[in-house]
């Protein structure tokens, strides 16, 4: 069983222009400890991003390592998978993708059962 999560923000105002987030796979880990998986996709086409989008993979690693210092969750008990990406050069902002990965990861660990009260395994 798995679960998918995603958020993005697609704002296009002249002057508060943002754009970011990505979609999220979770499920219990398949091996001996859970595994991150970060896929460079853009969410429209599903094709592979340029390396000019290198820099998601870092702003997606800290999204999850944040998930995971805030949630009362054993990062090793599951297979996370990030993919999807809303990128454009210049309206692509680490904040809003960061943003983007970590809501996406609530959602994703939120639907895996409708029991599952994410908000009472949060840490402080």
């Amino acid at each position: 069983m798995y679960s998918v999560g995603s958020s993005y923000l697609v704002c296009d105002e002249a002057e508060h222009s943002r754009y970011g987030g990505a979609s999220v796979k979770v499920s219990q880990k398949l091996g001996d400890y859970g595994e991150l998986v970060i896929r460079l996709t853009d969410f429209r086409s599903h094709e592979a991003l340029g390396e000019e989008a290198e820099f998601l993979h870092s702003v997606a690693t800290r999204a999850y390592e944040r998930f995971f210092r805030h949630y009362l969750f054993c990062r090793d008990d599951w297979d996370v998978e990030i993919f999807d990406f809303a990128y454009h050069p210049i309206n692509a902002g680490e904040r809003t993708v960061h943003l983007g990965v970590y809501n996406a990861m609530v959602s994703a660990f939120s639907a895996l059962d409708h029991t599952f009260s994410i908000w009472t395994q949060r840490r402080g």
